[in-house]
């Protein structure tokens, strides 16, 4: 009986604050979850990030991903902004036989496979990103970081054939101004 009555005071409290905001109800321990790759578990507790993504009513006019695609070295920056907001700045490089993708918390290093290509491979990581974040707006630009180049597509450059690499300050000495482009583009499609 004290279960139910706290679940009917969670719900009212809910409707207080927020009808927007997800209602569960636990009866029993829930099972550790790992992440497939560290083997780590995962938290669950969400970060405010993450809460922003899945709570914003407008998510899908509000939001906007900025792609930068390095034409000289290895290496990409993804921002992700809500609003004026910026939620999340991730980067992928070459790093030796590794790609290396780190973000506010998490780093990641996969192993470059043979098949298929690296482009293919590190293509597939910025697309789980941006599948897992759905921002409503896209930008890729590429070239000079000061006045890029805009594309439709994700297309990496032959340059991750080749050995050099980039280090994740400079890659993000390189993205800021192309930051506020992408803000003012996201406020022009609004």
């Amino acid at each position: 009986m004290e279960l139910l009555r706290n679940g009917w005071n969670a719900y009212w409290r809910r409707l207080w604050l927020n009808k927007e905001i997800p209602l569960t109800l636990i009866n029993e321990s829930l099972p550790v979850e790992q992440c497939p790759s560290c083997r780590k578990s995962y938290s669950r507790t969400l970060n405010k990030n993450v809460a922003t993504k899945i709570t914003a009513p407008d998510w899908d006019q509000k939001s906007a991903a900025s792609i930068y695609v390095n034409p000289s070295q290895p290496s990409i920056a993804v921002v992700i902004f809500y609003g004026n907001d910026q939620l999340i700045f991730s980067s992928l490089h070459k790093c030796g036989k590794y790609l290396h993708f780190a973000c506010d918390n998490i780093a990641e290093r996969a192993p470059i496979k043979r098949k298929p290509s690296i482009r293919t491979q590190a293509t597939s990581i910025v697309t789980k990103v941006l599948k897992d974040w759905a921002p409503g707006h896209l930008l890729i630009g590429t070239g000079d970081h000061d006045n890029p180049k805009f594309i439709s597509k994700l297309n990496l450059p032959k340059v991750w054939e080749k050995i050099p690499m980039l280090s994740n300050s400079d890659l993000s000495t390189r993205v800021k101004r192309f930051e506020l482009t992408a803000i003012q583009v996201a406020r022009y499609q609004s």
